[in-house]
């Protein structure tokens, strides 16, 4: 399955919840993570992941994110806050930055972080 996220670091733990709140942990060599920048995925180590029960639900744990420090950024990613944050600085004063402007050089430099999104309806 698909992480609303990226990038996925691990997973942390995976559980398969029936439709009463009943939780089974699903054994670690079950699965495992398919690393993507843009779309990470939860694959079965074995012919399928465990089945989900009618009415329940799948409980995935993961770790997210580039790190805890700012030297974790990839370059581009750690310019473009710098950059944004002196713009904010520079024209703290104006009012019509309540829209949500954005500079163009911060646009350019996170637009390879954006999902893409192709065909009917995107």
């Amino acid at each position: 399955e698909r992480f609303p996220i990226a990038p996925v670091r691990a997973v942390t733990g995976v559980a398969v919840i029936d439709r009463f709140g009943a939780a089974e942990t699903v054994a670690a060599s079950a699965y495992r993570l398919e690393q993507d920048d843009q779309v990470p995925r939860l694959r079965a180590q074995g012919a399928a992941l465990p089945a989900l029960p009618e009415g329940g639900a799948a409980e995935i744990r993961f770790s997210a994110g580039y790190g805890a420090a700012f030297d974790d950024l990839p370059a581009d990613l750690a310019q473009a806050v710098l950059m944004l944050a002196a713009h904010y600085y520079a024209y703290r004063e104006a009012t019509e930055l309540g829209q949500g402007c954005m500079p163009f050089g911060v646009t350019s430099l996170i637009a390879r972080y954006r999902p893409l999104r192709v065909g009917f309806g995107a």
